[in-house]
């Protein structure tokens, strides 16, 4: 089973490996290798197991963690006192972790259980308490985007500490949706981030697409020509990646043709999705693969189409999900090929331009295709996707959204639906597809969807509360006719156009003017929050906004994109400024 799910590169969430006890430093009678062999063993063990767990295509991606530990210390200095009471240095058990989210060298001086902490903070159940972990212990932070856990035998240097070798847990991740945080992001942008510069080519810079890759890279898409850095101003066309923690700018830099709306980073290459047609002069239909170290465009790689755009993508279970435009709206593809691997098979199709499906006969109709325009995917906190939620354009499998079951094999319709999102906004033929985002959240029981439409139809007070128009909108994952949201936060007639779910809070961003404006009709009722224009935190439990947090942000269009990662939330928009500080179009609130 570990070789099948080695050369397959699908380990489970949370891997167990040991060795036997010829190979785990113990030794027994009967083994090949002499009792004075056994730390050679165990070392000869490690040198075979552990190069095939750092050639995974998910660890040299920076998807999975390896934790190397011993499973007791020899507690000869206890006096007989148990080790789990005390943290005498004899109790000490050395661990090691392998990720590229871990400073080379780092040590923790802490005490710890570190086994019982990884299993922990990957979500899962605590075991029952094995020893004190080591002082020299290293440890993954909460939020870095792991999504299982491995455990083996260490380096010769630790022979003399007496115990065996456990196991190693291996913590993997692919791009996901609902990053938890432990607290509220930060108010206060910091000051190193590069900025979109205005030029002649394109004079209203925007950012639509955000990516940290694991080894610290950020990439941006968008629609834009140039970008301001260090003092200086370089051309980079619509894609621009840096340094996350400094800021610095990359030597990698293709030149892609037209707008970018999807970006993710995967075993060591970059997938983008957009409207362009060529990236570095190389035909590629609104969907490229470009190497992360050379930013050469992989030329093996294809999209399965002739035509169409690209507006969201995700990578799982070693497949690019990818929706937009183009012919099946919604597709799985290869990573290598861009083959489509026929895993999501579902028909999509219709539009809600004039439908009486959606809510719009009789209105005035509109070139607008069937588009899957955002979707996400329930695989945040280590645990194995299970479900996504798409919204666009479209009447089937429903009009304007859709859940999928994500089996082994393949996707299949799940029977989740929520009715209201067949009625109309107050603006059937601006807006005939008013869901804009998309996000699960951390532990995949709610998502939080955002629109624009307008008001409700009439701003009809009956439909507050179940219309989701110019609002944000809490839905559970498992009540699949539920009547009425969650919550519903309408901001009186202004668009969102993107949300980010943390656990601490749900962001949400556009060129809303109020929050908490439930009837509000481009006017603020009594008790609106009006403080935080641009972009406002949410309460995840009520709905309602947090209102000791406030960022205000130049409106403009409204942004397109926010993501959170380990450094805190990054804010991909239109706009020139945030909380009084200049920051065109791209901005990082920290984590406190």
């Amino acid at each position: 089973m570990l070789d099948a799910d080695l050369a397959t590169d699908s380990l489970p969430t949370f891997p167990w490996i040991t060795p036997n006890a010829c190979n785990d430093t113990h030794w027994q009678s009967g083994c090949p290798t002499a009792s004075s062999q056994r730390v050679q063993a165990g070392d000869d063990w490690m040198s075979a197991m552990i190069p095939k767990l750092t050639a995974l295509p998910s660890y040299q991606a920076g998807q999975n963690l390896i934790i190397i530990t011993w499973d007791e210390g020899d507690g000869s200095g206890t006096k007989g006192v148990p080790c789990l009471t005390v943290t005498e240095a004899s109790c000490r058990v050395p661990t090691l972790v392998l990720s590229p989210y871990i400073t080379p060298g780092a040590v923790d001086t802490n005490a710890a259980e570190s086994l019982l902490s990884a299993r922990h903070d990957a979500g899962h159940p605590r075991l029952p308490e094995v020893g004190r972990g080591s002082g020299a212990a290293q440890h993954a932070s909460r939020s870095s985007p792991f999504r299982g856990i491995t455990m083996l035998k260490s380096v010769r240097r630790f022979a003399t500490v007496t115990g065996a070798v456990t196991a190693a847990l291996a913590l993997s991740a692919t791009a996901y949706a609902g990053v938890l945080q432990p607290s509220l992001v930060s108010t206060n942008p910091v000051d190193y981030t590069p900025q979109l510069a205005g030029d002649t080519t394109v004079s209203h810079p925007a950012t639509y697409a955000l990516e940290q890759s694991a080894d610290g890279t950020m990439y941006v898409g968008g629609q834009f020509h140039s970008v301001l850095a260090g003092g200086s101003t370089v051309v980079r066309p619509n894609f621009v990646a840096f340094n996350a923690a400094t800021g610095a700018l990359s030597s990698v830099a293709p030149n892609v043709n037209g707008p970018v709306w999807a970006i993710r980073a995967y075993n060591g290459s970059v997938y983008i999705g957009g409207e362009f047609t060529s990236v570095n002069g190389t035909a590629a239909r609104g969907l490229a693969k470009i190497n992360a170290v050379t930013g050469v465009v992989d030329t093996a790689f294809k999209a399965p189409w002739s035509s169409g755009k690209v507006h969201d993508m995700q990578i799982v279970n070693n497949r690019v999900i990818v929706g937009g435009t183009f012919g099946k709206h919604l597709a799985a593809l290869n990573p290598a090929t861009g083959a489509d691997t026929g895993y999501i098979n579902v028909p999509i199709s219709g539009t809600c331009v004039a439908n009486a499906a959606c809510g719009t006969a009789g209105a005035p109709a509109t070139a607008q295709p069937t588009d899957v325009y955002r979707f996400t995917v329930d695989n945040a906190g280590g645990r194995a996707a299970t479900r996504l939620v798409a919204i666009g354009n479209f009447t089937a499998p429903h009009p304007r959204a859709f859940m999928l079951d994500l089996g082994a094999t393949s996707a299949t319709p799940d029977p989740w639906y929520y009715q209201p999102f067949s009625h109309s906004c107050e603006l059937p033929k601006v807006y005939p597809a008013y869901l804009r985002d998309v996000d699960f959240s951390p532990d995949g029981s709610y998502f939080v969807v955002v629109a624009t439409g307008y008001v409700v139809q009439g701003n009809n007070p009956l439909l507050l509360g179940t219309d989701v128009c110019d609002a944000a909108a809490r839905l559970e994952t498992n009540q699949p006719n539920q009547a009425t949201a969650t919550w519903i936060n309408y901001t009186g007639g202004d668009t969102l156009h993107s949300t980010s779910v943390t656990g601490a809070a749900v962001y949400v961003q556009g060129h809303n003017r109020w929050m908490d404006n439930s009837g509000g009709r481009d006017f603020c009722v009594t008790g609106c929050f009006a403080v935080s224009p641009g972009i406002q935190a949410l309460d995840p439990a009520t709905g309602l906004a947090i209102r000791s947090w406030t960022a205000p942000k130049t409106r403009g269009v409204g942004g397109k994109d926010l993501l959170a990662t380990n450094l805190g939330l990054w804010v991909g928009s239109d706009g020139k400024t945030i909380k009084g500080e200049t920051h065109q179009s791209l901005a990082l609130l920290p984590l406190p």
